[in-house]
């Protein structure tokens, strides 16, 4: 134990002594792109939880747009041992079923195959709806962007990512699922359009190419699920309100598509998805309101301040939080799974990833992290490794700027260089 102390202690001294805040400042005070933002930056070594926060105005409250997606990380891993895909009882040749939130049926990016060969192993299936409803859109949510492929609308039972994928085939436009009335336009501006409240789209043929494949958001309804299910299975479906059977639970093999959907692709559904999931295990309803109550009680204790939390996703504008408050989650994700599925889920540079690399000015740098970019904002928060092999959980939020957003990641990316030469 005593050698335990003395390495945290060594830790410490050593990241007190090598990166200083007034440096930071300093790089921040001659940005003519920072100075003019809203900046907060906290850094920490990996595994030490305590007073050893440092940065630049640390407690000061941000908009984390995708940062947020790190409390639903935290929130899911902490709730499942093992993702629940559907919760299923199968009487004589009947698959009765009861969504559990999952996303990634008929996903147009990460369809879950083995899902779908379930759901079709029996001759008749019954779903068991749960009786509230699902708020469609977050608190503080853009009401013009349901035309946008970032912002499907929530459902407990989500399919094909609640989107239409539109591509062009042999100058054929294709559409799925086939649900929709498609409608070829050759007046409009756009390659394709829907009414706010229809699911009737408008393609213009024209300016699609055959490299393109679009998604735009589609309405969702239980009885709009039932129909698509009805046409994309093998077998008949219906519906029923009832919670009279004894369900069990078939569970995700492995949660890696998940994850890198949620952390590398910055995937919303999914995320508003996977907080729906935990509330529906942890309280048997899909209410985004009162999952976000049991996380904000249950970490109210090591919240080194407090979080105004609105969705899974980040797309509100209501979110803030502090980055100090980000980097003391990223610990509790580290002391949960440790480095070696941090490395797994995080996105990072090159293949392994899709971090820009205007963050990386020495290409050994080592970062996993999680970006959150909306418009005005950009952060990026997770784990970083210097050159001398220590590792430090950070989050460096930049608010309210003024220029292109790539330009803001280059002058990020100084910051993150300081700490990788000085850490």
């Amino acid at each position: 134990m005593k050698y335990l102390v003395l390495f945290f202690f060594i830790g410490f001294y050593g990241f007190s002594q090598n990166i200083r805040e007034r440096k930071i400042k300093k790089i921040i005070d001659e940005s003519i792109v920072l100075n003019r933002s809203h900046v907060s930056f906290s850094i920490q070594p990996v595994g030490q939880i305590g007073k050893s926060t440092r940065g630049f105005q640390t407690s000061k409250y941000m908009t984390p747009a995708s940062n947020n997606k790190l409390l639903t990380f935290l929130a899911t891993i902490e709730t499942f041992d093992s993702i629940p895909v559907i919760n299923h009882i199968k009487i004589n040749d009947t698959l009765h079923v009861e969504p559990t939130g999952y996303p990634l049926l008929f996903h147009p990016i990460y369809p879950d195959k083995d899902m779908e060969k379930f759901l079709n192993s029996a001759e008749h299936l019954i779903i068991h709806w749960n009786k509230n409803n699902v708020i469609k859109y977050g608190r503080g949510w853009a009401w013009d962007d349901y035309k946008y492929y970032f912002s499907p609308e929530i459902s407990s039972f989500p399919v094909y990512g609640n989107l239409l994928k539109v591509f062009k085939s042999n100058n054929q436009i294709i559409a799925s699922p086939i649900n929709f009335e498609i409608i070829v336009d050759y007046s409009i501006k756009s390659k394709i359009e829907r009414n706010e409240s229809k699911n009737i789209y408008l393609v213009n043929p024209n300016i699609i190419s055959s490299n393109d494949t679009l998604y735009f958001p589609f309405k969702t309804s239980k009885g709009l699920t039932v129909e698509i299910l009805n046409k994309n299975l093998n077998i008949n479906v219906k519906e029923i309100f009832s919670k009279n059977l004894n369900f069990s639970s078939l569970n995700l093999k492995t949660p890696d598509n998940l994850y890198r959907a949620l952390l590398w692709d910055s995937d919303n559904l999914i995320a508003e998805s996977l907080l729906l999931m935990s509330g529906k295990k942890l309280n048997d309803e899909f209410s985004t309101l009162k999952t976000i109550n049991i996380f904000q009680n249950k970490w109210k204790d090591w919240l080194p301040d407090p979080i105004f939390w609105f969705d899974g996703s980040g797309l509100s504008r209501y979110n803030m939080i502090t980055s100090r408050s980000i980097v003391s989650v990223l610990q509790k994700i580290y002391f949960k799974i440790g480095l070696e599925d941090i490395k797994r889920y995080f996105a990072t540079f090159g293949e392994l990833g899709n971090l820009s690399e205007y963050y990386r000015k020495s290409q050994n740098l080592i970062i996993y992290a999680k970006t959150g970019n909306i418009k005005n904002n950009s952060n990026i928060s997770g784990f970083l490794m210097s050159k001398r092999g220590n590792w430090y959980c950070f989050s460096l939020m930049i608010n309210h700027f003024e220029l292109p957003v790539d330009q803001v990641k280059m002058e990020m990316g100084k910051i993150l260089d300081y700490l990788y030469q000085k850490g």
